[in-house]
């Protein structure tokens, strides 16, 4: 049986690849972050404009069904944000780790 001598190539390939793999890893996690973070801007602003539109239909008066649908939305909306900011501390964490 002939025996090869050892070769740091191959190695060093395999090292390669696996730092590519998890270089990837990383960059997929940072942008999972930063749509999440987009995502939250833009219910803040979606939240903002409801509240926006509720002060004025305030103003001009209307009726208690509508200002019911109007709390219900704004209810809605904080427990979207409440989730999407769990949902970046996790991604956050993610990054960190890799």
């Amino acid at each position: 049986m002939i025996v090869k001598p050892f070769s740091l190539d191959v190695v060093l390939k395999i090292r390669k690849r696996k730092e590519d793999l998890a270089q990837q890893k990383f960059m997929k996690a940072v942008t999972e972050q930063k749509h999440i973070e987009g995502e939250i801007d833009k219910a803040k602003n979606k939240q903002q404009k409801l509240i926006q539109l509720l002060e004025v239909k305030q103003e001009q008066g209307m009726l208690a069904a509508e200002l019911g649908m109007f709390e219900e939305r704004i209810v809605f909306t904080n427990k979207e944000l409440l989730s999407l900011h769990k949902l970046l501390q996790e991604k956050k964490q993610l990054v960190r780790n890799k």
